[in-house]
């Protein structure tokens, strides 16, 4: 980055650098259950979440809250749940409070209706802005975002904060909460 000859240049570097950070984070996170395949995302994600606001805001007044219910996951679903969020965090610290603005992140994973798992982010930044996009289309982040909600059968919404601000809504219709239990019987099966 120091030896990049231009700003877009350096913008890139960091921008990946941010992201192989999130993905570390939500590796190195990971906590399995009694069963080691599992784990529960309320006590998972908040320290996801908290290493994401220190590589990327640490340096800046935003508050970042999480609602997060206890569903258990398998340890390869809750690392994409953990990607996903941190993906769709780091771009409302990028894009929701430019110039150093202050403001506040909410993160809420629970049960929706059917039971289908839902996520929320909400931001209180400067709302979703109508500038064009870039020719190529989608920036990285939107894609990785798309293609992982996708695995689990969803998709993103973007809509604007009633209070200011964006809110960012997934369903994830094929996403499977895993009892303990039933993850040793399968293990057993095979």
């Amino acid at each position: 980055m120091r030896d990049g000859s231009s700003e877009e240049t350096r913008a890139a570097l960091g921008a990946a650098r941010d992201r192989i950070q999130m993905i570390s984070s939500a590796h190195r996170r990971l906590r399995l259950g009694k069963d080691h395949e599992t784990v529960r995302t309320d006590e998972y994600l908040p320290d996801v979440i908290a290493d994401i606001k220190e590589s990327n805001a640490h340096d800046r007044k935003i508050d970042i809250q999480s609602d997060l219910a206890p569903i258990e996951l398998s340890s390869r679903d809750a690392t994409t749940l953990g990607i996903i969020i941190g993906e769709l965090t780091m771009n409302a610290i990028k894009h929701a409070f430019p110039g150093k603005r202050s403001g506040q992140i909410h993160i809420n994973l629970a049960r929706g209706e059917n039971g289908i798992l839902k996520l929320r982010i909400a931001d209180t930044g400067v709302g979703l802005q109508k500038k064009p996009r870039k020719p190529s289309g989608a920036g990285l982040g939107t894609v990785i975002v798309n293609q992982l909600c996708h695995q689990f059968g969803g998709s993103v919404k973007y809509a604007a904060n009633g209070e200011g601000g964006t809110i960012v809504t997934v369903d994830f219709p094929s996403l499977s909460e895993v009892k303990p239990q039933q993850s040793l019987e399968q293990d057993a099966e095979r």
